[in-house]
């Protein structure tokens, strides 16, 4: 196991998870770029080691348990602890705008429940399997008042560098 820091970013195969990856490994974490699909999450993960970054792949479906218990269970056996979690998953279920399904009054609840477990829960339980690893952490980068409000005074909310 190394002693460089360690980051989990969730969707993270493009645009703002994408970036952290990179912003972190160039600050000098080893990265778990994440993302549901193989294809796209090692071609972001190539395309950011090609570039001389310490970046690997994993894949996970924030909605999937099982998933999310073989990735803490990765992060336990390779690294022992994590450093910094990006929940960066999410979806967009809506319909577009003046399509039917577009308003609270007639979404879909299939549309709803998904985006619930995607954007809401799979955060939360990512959090549950992996939050002790994070606050056991010699960095301490956790925002605790997410989940807390009466941690928010402990200030650690902002990246070391």
């Amino acid at each position: 196991m190394s002693d460089e820091p360690v980051a989990l970013i969730t969707g993270a195969y493009r645009g703002l998870g994408f970036e952290t990856c990179r912003q972190l490994a160039m600050r000098g974490y080893a990265v778990l770029l994440t993302a549901r699909h193989d294809q796209q999450g090692n071609e972001a993960a190539q395309t950011l080691a090609d570039e001389g970054l310490d970046i690997r792949y994993y894949a996970l479906d924030v909605t999937d348990e099982i998933s999310m218990q073989r990735l803490a269970g990765h992060i336990r056996q390779a690294y022992g602890r994590l450093d910094v979690l990006v929940n960066n998953a999410g979806v967009f279920p809506d319909s577009a705008p003046g399509e039917n399904g577009s308003s609270a009054f007639d979404a879909r609840l299939e549309n709803v429940r998904r985006g619930l477990e995607t954007n809401t829960l799979g955060p939360l339980r990512l959090c549950q399997r992996n939050g002790p690893r994070i606050l056991d952490s010699r960095l301490s980068v956790f925002c605790p008042h997410i989940l807390r409000p009466d941690h928010a005074a402990t200030g650690h909310t902002s990246l070391p560098s």
